[in-house]
């Protein structure tokens, strides 16, 4: 007479062996597909320059020869203007009028409250859970 193997030895290798060749399959499927970036394609929202078209005046390189102008002489003047004397500027009590970064962020307090309340539960826990 024929004895069939005991299931309940033959059932834990099958399992084994079953999780090891998804596992197997599992990391040779993910090293094989290329690795896609969940980021904007190539024409989404590209940078524009605000002053791109307005005339600006480019420095020319040293390669480039630019004849040098003739100075031109400028007429004389008959009698200089006189100088008129500025009044120096007086300090005002008006504050820097430079643009300021919008404030952003939650208020702290609740954070703090928060945060000493969890420390305060671990302490208590630490405390209760100490052999005595």
């Amino acid at each position: 007479m024929r004895t069939l193997p005991d299931p309940c030895s033959t059932l834990p290798r099958i399992v084994h062996a079953f999780r090891r060749i998804v596992s197997l399959t599992a990391a040779l499927l993910a090293l094989a597909l290329p690795g896609a970036a969940l980021g904007q394609t190539p024409g989404d929202d590209q940078y524009t320059d605000p002053f791109g078209g307005e005339n600006q005046e480019q420095p020319s390189s040293p390669s480039q020869a630019d004849p040098e102008p003739t100075p031109t002489p400028e007429p004389a003047t008959a009698a200089p203007a006189p100088a008129v004397p500025t009044p120096p500027p007086t300090p005002s009590g008006t504050p820097n009028t430079a643009p300021q970064l919008p404030r952003t962020g939650g208020e702290p307090l609740p954070f703090a409250v928060a945060g000493f309340w969890l420390v305060l539960g671990g302490v208590a826990l630490r405390a209760r859970v100490r052999p005595r």
